[in-house]
């Protein structure tokens, strides 16, 4: 593979998580900020196996201002040791017009991504940096395929 392909292709790769986690970050601030608050109760979980251990989304039942009653996994899972701890009775934040987009209160997810996102956006330029300093011969070949 060229160094231009590695090259686009960690930008690209970098820019694809910062969105992702962007969206994440944004979808959790518009409910705690817009969000209406309730009262819900957990009834089961959903348990997800991944890389790093089981992951829990919650299923929350609850019912809205508006009569309707929903029960929904959550979005956002908790991990085993924070499932210990949780109790049953919740309050939780939805969206008026989405019921389904909700959050539990109290806790959030999403509190460390501003931080990811400045490591990625700090990360994978040095990289490249490095990877460019250290290798001149890299530079030649880039500008050999540009021509």
């Amino acid at each position: 593979m060229t160094p231009f392909l590695v090259i686009c292709a960690s930008i690209l790769g970098d820019l694809f998580l910062i969105w992702k986690l962007a969206q994440v970050y944004n979808k959790y601030n518009t409910i705690n900020k817009n969000g209406v608050s309730v009262s819900g109760e957990i009834i089961d979980y959903h348990v997800e196996e991944g890389k790093n251990g089981k992951t829990y989304y919650p299923i929350v039942k609850f019912k809205t201002f508006s009569g309707e009653i929903f029960t929904q996994k959550a979005y956002f899972g908790i991990q085993y040791n924070q499932y210990l701890k949780q109790e049953k009775e919740v309050t939780l934040k939805y969206l008026e017009y989405n019921p389904k987009d909700f959050i539990i209160e109290g806790k959030n997810p999403t509190r460390n991504i501003p931080y990811i996102m400045v490591l990625f956006v700090v990360f994978v330029p040095i990289v490249i940096y490095l990877t460019l300093s250290n290798r001149p011969d890299l530079l030649i070949e880039l500008k050999e395929f540009l021509d």
